[in-house]
């Protein structure tokens, strides 16, 4: 089994868990995908993955419930999304922000990899409210509109900060392929190294801020200062 589909078969179980236990699930949630989204081996690309995932194993989680207890939980469920969604596109535009700051650039392909999987946020997020709808099963036609409404606004939550991040990816001066370490134009902007890494580091350090362990990168703090 890849890494990938290890973290996302991870993810499922932790959030089976944590909606069957119906205790700080809005946090737990939101901290079960960044954690996720933050290995410097999976980022960004697992976000889709992880998230079916873990609509699926909070719906199996809530199964025995009451329609209204089922319902309680899985607007959590949709907020920590939300929440995590948000967590990852500020984590990309502190770290394309900080990179250039610096005079640094990312390679053509992270940017442009980073853009896509901006744009697909707000529609992994909207499908995600359809989803578990259909995998919970929330019964009671007033309930299903309420629980609707409050997934719409949780989904808006997400676009400032997607369009943010969008705004400072189409805006970053890209390092070329052909501008490798060691034949780059002398006197350009050196690389910053990968951008997967670079977020995977503003996620990991706001992680430690909130933890208190550690001490913040500048990305890092600013995250925080913003959530």
């Amino acid at each position: 089994m890849s890494q990938e589909k290890t973290a996302a078969s991870d993810a499922r179980a932790k959030a089976e868990t944590i909606a069957s236990e119906s205790s700080d699930v809005r946090e737990r949630i939101r901290k079960t995908v960044v954690d996720t989204v933050r290995n410097r081996d999976i980022g960004m690309g697992s976000l889709a993955g992880v998230t079916r995932e873990v609509v699926d194993g909070a719906a199996q989680g809530v199964r025995d419930m009451t329609p209204e207890s089922r319902e309680s939980v899985l607007r959590q469920v949709v907020d920590g999304l939300s929440d995590a969604f948000t967590s990852t596109a500020e984590a990309t535009r502190l770290a394309m922000e900080e990179a250039q700051g610096r005079g640094e650039r990312f390679a053509k392909e992270d940017v442009q990899n980073a853009i896509t999987h901006l744009t697909e946020m707000q529609k992994l997020m909207t499908d995600t409210i359809l989803n578990t709808l259909e995998r919970a099963r929330v019964e009671a036609s007033e309930q299903t509109k309420d629980f609707i409404e409050h997934a719409r606004r949780a989904a808006e939550r997400v676009q400032p900060s997607v369009d943010k991040a969008l705004h400072a990816a189409t805006h970053h001066p890209v390092k070329l392929a052909s501008e490798t370490a060691g034949a780059a134009v002398k006197g350009a902007p050196k690389a910053a190294g990968t951008l997967l890494h670079a977020v995977s580091g503003v996620l990991q350090g706001a992680g430690d801020l909130l933890t208190g362990a550690g001490k913040p990168s500048e990305s890092s703090q600013r995250l925080h200062d913003e959530e």
